[in-house]
């Protein structure tokens, strides 16, 4: 009896026991909220993109505008030509393989944020010149005796702490030159006028003529650093290219619109010193030109002199 009136209330009851769904709010994202930019398009991209390879993307232009380069995470932007107001010539190196999706920002005259549909690029693996051979099995040495082993292992390690007291001297030699022929000790000169000054001399060695392209951008990426630090008061060296980018953002008596030539140089020379990428002159002239820019933007307003205000307090 007891079973049959469980099983009537189950049936009885079920039907009216409904899980009430609440309606689900849509947020729209950040990209949703801009509006499209019917005044722009892209030119039609490269069929062929390979993965870590610079490739150049255009984007036509009806009205003057600029391009944000703060919200890209598969590509990376190391040039950006805004020379032809009729368009914005955008040099990425993808590092994502498979479809990669590609969206650009746009600023207008007015400051107001507009986006283009989002632009989808297969990213295909760099073609070696293994490609297609079979792999060979290499297999490690054999040891008869295990003692072989340890004396190896321990010539190794004896050679490896030779290696670091070797380097850690060289270092401390190479910190203690660098503090005696800092050049912003000398305080008749402005830290503008001495940074200025060691990109002039730079341009005149012949490291460029050379083909030292790698050595060329690391000098002129130790100017850019001594100057931060000459000028803001912080080790600019400590910092890595994210970290200080991360940084000068933060900072108050950054000016923002150095932020965009500050990343864009630095971008740049990262991919010159590690990637071994080779640079054209249009490229060095950009990022010296962007680099000039910064140094001079970063400039403190010249004191005015005591004669001056002594005469302004007579009058």
């Amino acid at each position: 009896m007891k079973k049959f009136l469980f099983l009537f209330l189950f049936i009885t009851f079920v039907p009216f026991c409904f899980a009430q769904e609440l309606p689900q709010k849509e947020d729209k994202t950040p990209q949703e909220q801009k509006k499209i930019a019917d005044f722009a398009s892209y030119q039609e991209p490269a069929k062929e993109v390979s993965f870590a390879t610079p490739f150049d993307l255009t984007i036509n232009l009806q009205k003057p505008a600029t391009f944000d380069t703060s919200e890209q995470k598969d590509f990376e932007i190391i040039n950006i030509n805004e020379e032809d107001p009729s368009n914005i010539v955008l040099t990425l190196v993808p590092f994502t393989l498979g479809i990669s999706t590609f969206t650009a920002n746009l600023i207008d005259s007015n400051g107001e944020v507009f986006t283009l549909p989002d632009l989808p690029l297969n990213i295909k693996k760099l073609k070696t010149k293994y490609e297609g051979q079979k792999l060979l099995d290499i297999r490690g040495p054999h040891f008869a005796h295990l003692w072989v082993l340890y004396l190896l292992l321990f010539l190794l390690l004896l050679a490896a702490i030779i290696y670091l007291i070797y380097r850690l001297q060289k270092r401390k030699k190479k910190a203690i030159a660098l503090r005696i022929a800092d050049p912003y000790a000398d305080t008749t000169k402005t830290p503008e006028e001495i940074a200025l000054s060691q990109i002039d001399s730079l341009l005149v060695q012949d490291l460029w003529a050379s083909g030292q392209y790698k050595m060329f951008y690391i000098f002129l990426t130790d100017i850019l650093r001594d100057y931060l630090t000459a000028r803001f008061g912080f080790k600019a060296h400590h910092y890595t290219t994210r970290d200080l980018l991360k940084y000068m953002k933060m900072r108050v008596d950054f000016k923002s619109e150095l932020v965009s030539p500050l990343e864009i140089f630095l971008k740049s020379s990262d991919f010159v010193k590690f990637a071994k990428a080779l640079p054209t002159v249009e490229q060095r002239d950009r990022n010296i030109s962007d680099l000039r820019t910064i140094i001079k933007g970063c400039a403190l307003p010249k004191p005015v002199p005591e004669q001056t205000k002594e005469e302004g307090e007579k009058k």
